[in-house]
């Protein structure tokens, strides 16, 4: 059972940074901006691409905090509060490390079963200090979002009495 967990816990932490990574498909609206606008005013195209890729953003990373949250329910039925907030503050800087790897190196989650030689060359090649700020800078983000998200759940679910609907505490 334990080993069985675990490996469902390495695939699951492995596509969980494309939930937050949707997010920063907005960089494709500065890139384009040309495209966007006509005599120094946006278009309704640039407003359009906007609300659409905001929407995807925004329904990936709920339901890539809500799988996070599902999990950190288990992390604190089997080993407590404490663990359970250790694990969220483990995975939020491995997904903005994640998400370096599929921006700046675009590698993708299934690089490692197709490619794995040169997705542990691109592993070794990003681990330095430089990528250090760009990894905890979007894990700072991820942990922040997912606090409020956290939030919302436990202040929504007191509010209806469900206290044992989170894994509050701690």
């Amino acid at each position: 059972m334990f080993w069985s967990s675990a490996g469902l816990g390495i695939v699951w932490l492995l596509l969980y940074p494309n939930a937050p990574y949707l997010l920063t498909d907005l960089l494709h609206l500065t890139v384009m901006k040309d495209m966007y606008t006509f005599k120094g005013h946006w278009t309704y195209h640039y407003w359009y691409a906007f609300v659409v890729i905001f929407l995807f953003s925004w329904q990936g990373l709920a339901l890539g905090f809500l799988s996070a949250y599902q999990l950190q329910y288990i992390v604190r039925q089997r080993a407590g509060a404490l663990a359970s907030w250790l694990f969220i503050a483990a995975i939020s800087p491995l997904a903005g490390y994640g998400i370096l790897l599929g921006r700046e190196y675009r590698l993708n989650s299934w690089d490692m079963l197709h490619n794995a030689g040169v997705f542990y060359a691109y592993i070794r090649d990003s681990l330095q200090p430089s990528t250090l700020p760009y990894s905890m800078g979007f894990g700072l983000v991820i942990a922040f979002v997912y606090v409020t998200f956290y939030g919302f759940i436990n202040w929504f679910a007191a509010g209806r009495g469900a206290e044992d609907a989170a894994p509050s505490g701690g």
